[in-house]
């Protein structure tokens, strides 16, 4: 008798049968109580004639609010992509190797000011704990489905210059998709440094197969606004999307760092990364304010060598008129009135904290400027003329 089978099989039998029940799917990520979803579960249990209670299902829905199920190996549930309803959002041992791990967002826009923000609301649903898909990393071009939309553009920056700012201005817009430093975008474009002998092939189809999924869901325009590190990967980004312009945004370096010495990104800690990833040579510690002008030095050094056409540098004090004047035409996307009038909504609000409005802390960041600040700065050289080729 089916009461007579064990929980754990009966579960996997009705979870095998409800990943191939699409039509269900929107339903069921809906909800976002687990005491209700526990009742849908039962009855979707019952339509499948499988006996299951809402107890045993609640013990299948234990919460991981440290997400260490990802450290966990795990088994594929399928070589394909689920649909656009789904994005992904982890990668995870396998025993073949790294799984992708899909969320599905139950029609929920990326509204949040950084996609690890939507991803951990999406993450939290029962659907989602109930029945994550999970598919190899090494299938993922070549399973991508046809017809995808490519991005339209691409926001690179050197950190705390309004890139933010930027990415929630475009996500005003309607049907707008603006993925804002995915954390697994970011694992595929370090593999560049982590795994350099990964063929650049691959590596450029992986990079095109990620950014198509996070980038389904809407008819708008597809923006992704990237980590400040990215830059250092032009390169690859110009291969694996060539047709699309991009943006880079930087600020007064002293502001930046004083902003940085505030709290400091992970990127801006010297030896935080398990790589050479700005090939600053010495083995000795920084002062972190020397540190960080290096770090932002790099970047800008990536920024012009690989300055083209396709690029558009802009300086944090032309923001937000900047994003109406000058990068929506630099990215080819075009808006009414309405849009426009939802895209100044946006830049009238503190772009990391939604429910506050805007203030400009140029003045107080400058008051904040120390000597360090200012020797590391100055040891950089001129900065501007590196601005000026990466204009050209």
């Amino acid at each position: 008798m089916d009461g007579e089978t064990p929980a754990p099989e009966r579960i996997e039998r009705l979870q095998h049968l409800l990943r191939a029940d699409t039509a269900r799917h929107a339903a069921l990520a809906a909800i976002e109580d687990a005491g209700i979803f526990a009742e849908a579960i039962v009855r979707a249990a019952e339509d499948a004639g499988i006996a299951l209670h809402a107890a045993e299902i609640a013990g299948a829905l234990r919460p991981d609010p440290l997400g260490l199920d990802r450290f966990a190996p795990q088994r594929a549930t399928t070589r394909e992509w689920p649909d656009a309803a789904w994005r992904p959002v982890d990668l995870v041992p396998g025993d073949a190797g790294p799984l992708v791990v899909w969320a599905h967002f139950a029609g929920a826009p990326l509204a949040e000011p950084f996609f690890e923000d939507s991803r951990r609301r999406a993450v939290r649903r029962p659907f989602n704990r109930w029945l994550a898909q999970r598919t190899p990393l090494a299938d993922l071009a070549a399973t991508m489905p046809p017809g995808l939309r490519e991005p339209d553009g691409f926001v690179f920056h050197l950190s705390r210059c309004g890139s933010t700012l930027v990415a929630q201005m475009i996500a005003a817009l309607p049907d707008a998709v603006v993925v804002s430093e995915a954390p697994i975008l970011d694992e595929i474009v370090q593999l560049t440094h982590t795994h350099p002998d990964l063929p650049e092939a691959f590596r450029i189809d992986l990079l095109r197969a990620m950014a198509a999924a996070l980038g389904r869901g809407g008819a708008g325009p597809i923006v992704f606004k990237l980590d400040s590190w990215h830059a250092m990967a032009l390169p690859l980004f110009r291969k694996a999307f060539p047709a699309a312009p991009w943006v880079f945004l930087y600020r007064d370096l002293a502001e930046i760092i004083v902003s940085q010495m505030r709290i400091r990104g992970s990127q801006m800690v010297q030896g935080m990364t398990p790589y050479d990833l700005y090939g600053i040579d010495t083995g000795v510690l920084l002062p972190p304010e020397e540190y960080c002008a290096r770090v932002l030095g790099r970047i800008c050094e990536a920024v012009s060598a690989y300055g083209d056409d396709a690029g558009l540098t802009i300086d944090y004090a032309d923001l937000p008129g900047a994003v109406e004047q000058a990068i929506l035409p630099h990215l080819g996307i075009t808006t009414d009135a309405a849009g426009l009038a939802a895209m100044r909504a946006a830049a009238a609000r503190d772009a990391k904290q939604p429910q506050q409005s805007f203030t400009d802390d140029r003045a107080a960041k400058q008051a904040e400027v120390s000597d360090a600040i200012r020797a590391a700065v100055r040891g950089l050289g001129d900065i501007g003329v590196v601005f000026e080729r990466a204009r050209a």
